[in-house]
């Protein structure tokens, strides 16, 4: 049990650590294009597939990646060690969304009813700074349908909801459940590292 204790230590510590929790940064004009190539490609990096890639809207978003945590080392988005077991003991995705603003990113609210909507610029035509914004989404899957039964689990039953068939929801759907801004910030660094390089 001793033998024990520095490997707990070890996964432990890291999670306590002090870490960079900048989800956005910030970036000259002239720097956009190099800027929104270093993030499709940290994506990629990180073994994210990509959804949408859309330079003139500034948006970059990927297909839901799950991950299994502890039975899957090679996965890096865990940040801690609870997220390892989060992940290990339910079936979870994560969803990226980076959006390049210029300006300082757009106030979200609700609409009035009449209000005209006016787009923002592209921030590939921006004469002002741009801003970046990593979002990540933990998603997770829910099967519903089943009925445990706590005397024995070969007793439990299943049945089928028409009403969740109907919106796409039987046999399974997946709900947000969490944002993740550390690995969104790791992924931040990992631009400002590829911006650096080049």
């Amino acid at each position: 049990m001793r033998d024990l204790a520095p490997l707990l230590l070890a996964l432990l510590l890291p999670a306590c650590a002090a870490r960079n929790t900048d989800t956005s940064f910030e970036l000259a004009p002239a720097s956009y294009t190099e800027a929104f190539d270093a993030t499709r490609e940290a994506l990629l990096d990180c073994r994210f597939t990509l959804e949408r890639v859309d330079a003139h809207a500034g948006v970059i978003t990927t297909a839901p990646k799950p991950t299994a945590g502890l039975l899957s080392p090679w996965d890096a988005e865990q940040s801690s060690f609870r997220d390892e077991l989060e992940d290990f003991t339910s079936d979870q995705r994560r969803v990226v969304r980076v959006e390049f603003h210029a300006g300082p990113p757009p106030a979200v609210g609700p609409a009035t009813p009449g209000q005209s909507v006016t787009l923002p610029p592209s921030p590939a035509d921006a004469d002002t700074p741009v801003t970046a914004t990593v979002r990540v989404v933990i998603e997770r899957r829910y099967i519903p349908g089943r009925t445990i039964e706590p005397e024995s689990i070969r007793r439990s039953t299943t049945f089928v909801d028409l009403d969740l068939i109907s919106r796409g929801m039987q046999p399974v759907y997946y709900v947000p459940i969490a944002d993740d801004p550390q690995l969104a910030a790791r992924l931040v660094e990992m631009i400002r590292a590829r911006l650096a390089e080049g």
